[in-house]
């Protein structure tokens, strides 16, 4: 397969996906490595595809469901953050992204995506990892 359908390929993947899906499944699908998979979405990112990276894999933009978007303002430590997270999906919210003043850096913003409990326990696993 060559790089131009394997782009295809890993497009039409995401599209039919409901959620996200992982690099390495991705790699499997394509019998490449995950760097390869990792150039390909930068590729397409740059062809104009919104395609997102998440704490659960790479997953196509969606436009918003109508409703509503709140910005949570917090400053506690990570003793606090998996209750409050959880507060926000036991009520049917969505967490997008998280934003970070930095001093030097200035707004420091990741894409998390945030659905469920079982998303916000991956989310903290891997940030403890």
């Amino acid at each position: 397969m060559d790089s131009s359908a394997r782009r295809e390929k890993i497009l039409q993947i995401l599209q039919e996906s409901s959620s996200a899906v992982t690099g390495t499944t991705l790699s499997k699908a394509c019998n490449v490595s995950r760097q390869i998979i990792v150039g390909d979405v930068a590729i397409l990112r740059a062809q104009g595809i919104a395609i997102i990276s998440t704490p659960r894999g790479y997953q196509l933009v969606v436009p918003a469901a109508p409703g509503c978007m709140r910005v949570f303002v917090c400053c506690h430590g990570s003793d606090l953050m998996e209750a409050e997270l959880n507060a926000i999906v036991d009520n049917g919210g969505i967490v997008h992204n998280v934003v970070i003043e930095h001093d030097v850096y200035g707004n420091l913003e990741g894409t998390l995506n945030l659905h469920s409990r079982r998303d916000i326990q991956q989310y903290i696993k891997r940030m403890h990892d």
